[in-house]
């Protein structure tokens, strides 16, 4: 018998379907659904979900840190600063903004 099952369908109506399927057959069963949007979650959970990957709060995260790990590194700093119209303060020969921005 299987320890745990993974349900991975992008559809939600078919993944609660398929959760509540398998939650009827083995009620202690952890399954882990995977759950595209947000708004799907309360209905994989109430199928019977014990473990939910909300795609869009993953995806979120993701992009946060990318974006911390990229800002972070010298480049990052200095397109931030071209980004708010400052020179970089750490690269004081940065032409990139004006001089009357400076």
């Amino acid at each position: 018998e299987a320890c745990m099952a993974v349900v991975t369908v992008p559809d939600p109506t078919t993944t609660a379907q398929i959760v509540a399927y398998m939650r009827g057959l083995r009620p202690h069963l952890p399954i882990a659904a995977r759950c595209r949007y947000h708004r799907h979650i309360e209905t994989v959970k109430n199928a019977g979900a014990t473990i939910i990957v909300d795609e869009e709060a993953f995806t979120g995260h993701s992009l946060a840190h990318q974006i911390v790990d990229f800002m972070q590194t010298e480049s990052g700093e200095s397109l931030a600063c071209r980004l708010v119209g400052r020179p970089d303060e750490g690269n004081p020969a940065d032409s990139s903004v004006s001089p009357e921005v400076r």
